[in-house]
């Protein structure tokens, strides 16, 4: 069946696939290499690329990429990491760093995430971790090498 003009599309959002390279959300031409990830600098907000080059539009696709420092507690210490930037409580954006805390934090509503203990709660309403998303060097670009750890997005209605 053929879509209408203006009809919706509830088809699942148009997530990070295994192979798409990553572009700085406030760079979209460029390509994210391994070594623009220093190890405890605030996360970097990136959308991924398909292998054809075409970035992939939805915002619900957008990830959070970032290298602990080594002296960071936690399994993920020194690692490249990845989370969706979607809070698991109403959908907003994870725009937000807690420096010194190191934990991801979500303006809507106050939701903190630790990206070094697998994106687990700390703080705040949201009902479930960060989906993590495996990431690899391939020649010096960070690429996605799997898949989402559960499914992205909100929980909850958006209440503002």
């Amino acid at each position: 069946m053929a879509k209408t003009a203006g009809a919706m599309d509830f088809a699942a959002p148009d997530w990070a696939e295994p192979g798409d390279r990553l572009s700085p959300a406030d760079h979209p031409t460029e390509t994210l290499r391994a070594r623009d990830i220093i190890a405890g600098a605030p996360p970097i907000l990136v959308s991924p690329r398909k292998p054809d080059g075409e970035l992939r539009g939805s915002r619900f696709s957008q990830l959070l990429i970032l290298r602990l420092a080594p002296t960071a507690n936690g399994p993920s210490s020194g690692r490249l990491l990845g989370y969706t930037a979607i809070c698991s409580h109403a959908g907003c954006v994870v725009s937000s760093w807690i420096p010194g805390l190191n934990l991801f934090l979500c303006p809507c509503h106050g939701s903190e995430y630790d990206p070094a203990r697998h994106g687990a709660v700390v703080g705040g309403p949201a009902p479930a971790p960060l989906p993590s998303i495996p990431l690899q060097d391939v020649s010096g670009l960070v690429e996605v090498a799997g898949h989402f750890s559960a499914r992205p997005g909100g929980r909850t209605g958006r209440t503002d």
